[in-house]
């Protein structure tokens, strides 16, 4: 065997490891004429139909290579498994602890930085409409300061929750329309520079769990891309989500936690040497994908459901404690993170006793009320929960199908104009249309609705009790005024901002919550500082208007907005339909033209508002009906979208009892779980009537070899092996030259050979590719050094 064959081999592999796109380099299907490209769009939007891969498509599929399943049968792992019981097993542990940290420190940077980022988008839009100016007597009502104060900025305090006037429309556009074009850009140069970055995430983490080999999840340089891609993404204002990406994140780091570095080995390591093995490297990254799951949601059980539901072969039990301890791990830093510290600054505990935990920090859609405003469940609640999963589950193929078709399109138009830059250009336009739509359906919208009033200032405040009772600005209108709790929202979309949204989540960072009341109208500020520095009070935080507060937050702000309960007054039914109408159509749509679009939060925030729409027709049929005190206990159209929310979700994704375990987490409403269950089953049945879900299609659409969940093939059992192997079974000797393992290497493509022995060709074992790659790399490195060695020797 000549040192330049092997050589020359490990260069071919080397070559086709480095050459390997996730999406990026997609062979054009349409340039060999088998396929009309207008005829398979068409066919794509409105025909439900099993894909059939071309030849270019089942070439690109050879390239990703099984995850090993189950342990390698050689002898000499054989032998080594003897010793395997003085081996300490106990350290999985710290890779379960390790996982989980690490995971939840990833989400909190990226929610932080998000906060950050939404915060400056506030600002730079509420200085384009005061006309270029930072000064507003309105502005940082926690503090006493009119100008820009960085500190206030970055910790959120009040950003957005007040009116400006006069507003100068074209300059609060200019600012709006640059920030988010900017991010947009820098979002697409990452996926240029890394185009291993590309993808939604959670279809990835699927194909893993169901045995597809990604060889990106091993990259620290793509999971840094992938963490600043979804940071400048999200930021930009698009109808995008980062859950998805988080949880990829979670394996990414499972998947790296035993690779081998080149400035950190740990060869002579024995602790970490035994857990190098095919079985334990996939338990390690399920591990991580389950703590993914624990810090985009905040949640622990939902981690392990998530993974039990799209795992493919079956999760022993002894791993399942280990899956559960590492969502809990990561939950539970969330909440000590975000107990004591406000994003980057430390949280005001003055109220909380020494060393509590702040439940509500990681509940990230709960809605704080008392005992005696809880939303209680009604016999009534089935019939509009069947009407909301039927009409969740046809939407949600609706959904699919258009961002299975926008996909397409972007490859065609890849194909028609034979340049791959339309895919990295086409988000960037498409974010600054989508932002503009939005910023101008705001402002047409109007700020009518509800204005804060300017406090008398002859009297000094009320004391009732033990606390102040300060003049109505932050409090919701009482029912004797609103008795049907929408007047104040039908008559226009400024309202107060409810206690239930002051009490959640972002109390003390309203900008990351989304809130925005920039459009409304404005107190006589200066009136209202001089009155209540006189008194020793702060302004306090006043009006927000509707649309705004949905289209311009954060997914996952707009989530919690919309599953908010005694909150009638805030969304009206005119409000809900405009944005339902722009989102659905603009998710859907930016899903298939961006390159790592969520599957998650957008399907959340759509699902969220149809439920909530049919929660307000409840609701005034309760009220008509039973009265407003007695309806107000059970119709809530909170409850409905969280409804609403788990259907549409179902039927996109194809998850049911793990979206179901996460929603009754993250919301704490555990009353509402059998609507939610029934629901999300309605909605995943319809689905599937008219497509498959999202993560599938996005995978399909990759050419990632994913096997489905059911046999489409009838009878199966009856079928034997030979049906489906060769004839000429390619097998490896016990004992074999270089030369014969480099030919059956080159000669095939198979992943696994089976290993003979070479007295009695018997079975002994098999070998995978990828093992004997590493054996022939070995060899190549042994014989340089000899060789080097050798020459130095003769030399000196």
């Amino acid at each position: 065997m000549s040192l330049r064959a092997l050589s020359k081999y490990c260069e071919e592999v080397e070559g086709r490891c480095e050459n390997f796109p996730q999406s990026c380099s997609t062979p054009f299907i349409y340039k060999i004429g088998l396929v009309s490209p207008g005829r398979d769009l068409w066919n794509m939007l409105l025909k439900k139909r099993r894909r059939f891969f071309l030849p270019s498509e089942r070439q690109k599929m050879e390239r990703y290579e099984s995850v090993d399943t189950y342990e390698p049968a050689t002898i000499v792992y054989k032998d080594h498994l003897e010793s395997r019981n003085q081996e300490p097993r106990w350290f999985i542990w710290v890779f379960v602890f390790g996982l989980g940290i690490a995971s939840s420190v990833i989400a909190i940077v990226v929610v932080s930085l998000l906060h950050v980022l939404n915060g400056i988008r506030y600002e730079l839009l509420g200085f384009g409409l005061r006309g270029f100016s930072f000064n507003d007597s309105n502005r940082y009502a926690m503090t006493n300061r009119t100008d820009l104060d960085i500190a206030a900025l970055f910790e959120g305090s009040g950003v957005g929750l007040y009116g400006i006037e006069p507003r100068s429309l074209k300059k609060g556009y200019l600012m709006w329309i640059s920030f988010s074009l900017v991010l947009s850009v820098i979002s697409s140069l990452i996926c240029l520079l890394v185009p291993e970055s590309i993808g939604s995430g959670l279809p990835e983490v699927m194909a893993y769990l169901n045995g597809v080999h990604y060889p990106m999840l091993g990259s620290f340089r793509v999971l840094l891309a992938k963490v600043s891609f979804i940071i400048f993404s999200v930021a930009s204002g698009t109808c995008t989500g980062h859950f998805g990406t988080i949880i990829l994140t979670g394996a990414m780091l499972g998947a790296q936690a035993l690779q081998r570095r080149r400035y950190f080995r740990c060869d002579s390591v024995h602790i970490i040497e035994c857990f190098r093995n095919p079985r334990d490297r996939r338990v390690i990254t399920v591990i991580a994908a389950a703590a993914g799951v624990a810090s985009a949601f905040g949640v622990s059980i939902g981690g392990l459901m998530v993974v039990v539901e799209l795992i493919s072969t079956i999760l022993p039990v002894r791993f399942a404690i280990y899956v559960f301890a590492a969502s809990l791990v990561s939950s539970l830093t969330l909440q000590i993170y975000f107990s004591f510290f406000s994003y980057f600054s430390l949280r005001d505990r003055h109220s909380y006793p020494h060393g509590e935990l702040i439940s509500e920090m990681v509940q990230f859609f709960v809605s704080c009320v008392s005992l005696e405003d809880l939303v209680r469940m009604h016999i009534f609640y089935f019939i509009p929960t069947t009407l909301i999963g039927l009409f969740c589950g046809v939407l949600a193929g609706v959904f699919v199908r258009l961002s299975s078709f926008a996909l397409g399109l972007r490859r065609w138009l890849e194909q028609r104009l034979e340049t791959k830059a339309v895919r990295y250009v086409l988000p960037v336009l498409f974010t600054g249309i989508y932002v503009t739509i939005q910023f101008w359906v705001a402002a047409a919208v109007g700020s009518g609705g509800w204005s804060p009033p300017a406090p008398s200032p002859s009297e000094p405040p009320r004391i009732g009790g033990d606390s102040i009772r300060l003049p109505m600005l932050q409090q919701t209108m009482s029912n004797d005024s609103n008795p049907a709790g929408l007047n104040g929202a039908m008559g226009g979309p400024c309202v107060a901002v409810p206690s239930t949204l002051l009490t959640t989540f972002n109390v003390t960072s309203i900008s990351y919550y989304g809130a925005n009341g920039f459009f409304c109208s404005a107190p006589t500020a200066v009136e209202d500082q001089v009155h209540e520095e006189r008194w020793g009070m702060k302004p306090t935080l006043s009006v927000l208007h509707a649309y705004a507060s949905l289209a311009f937050a954060n997914a996952d702000s707009a989530v919690q907005t919309l599953l908010s309960w005694h909150t009638e007054e805030m969304l009206g039914a005119p409000v809900l339909v405009i944005f339902l109408s722009i989102y659905f159509l603009a998710s859907a749509l930016f899903l298939g033209v961006s390159l790592g679009g969520d599957t998650l939060l957008p399907g959340l925030v759509i699902g969220a508002a149809v439920g909530r729409l049919f929660g307000i027709g409840v609701h005034y049929a309760a009220v008509s009906i039973v009265g407003a005190e007695a309806a107000s206990s059970w119709a809530d159209p909170g409850c409905f979208a969280l409804i609403g929310a788990g259907s549409f979700l179902g039927g996109t994704t194809g998850l049911t009892f793990s979206i179901c375990t996460i929603l009754m987490e993250s919301t704490s409403d555990f009353q509402h779980l059998l609507p939610l269950m029934i629901g999300i089953t309605i909605a995943k049945k319809t689905a599937e009537l008219f497509t498959e879900n999202i993560n599938t299609i996005l995978l399909q659409m990759r050419c990632v070899p994913i096997l489905d969940f059911e046999n489409e093939v009838h009878k199966y059992p009856m079928f034997d092996a030979r049906h489906v192997m060769t004839s000429h079974v390619v097998t490896l000797e016990t004992v074999c030259t270089i030369e014969q393992i480099l030919y059956v290497l080159r000669s095939t493509r198979h992943n696994a050979f089976p290993i003979e022995s070479v007295r009695d060709r018997t079975y002994k074992g098999i070998i995978v590719r990828q093992q004997l790659e590493i054996l022939l790399w070995h060899v190549l490195l042994h014989t340089i050094s000899f060789h080097l060695h050798l020459r130095a020797w003769k030399k000196g």
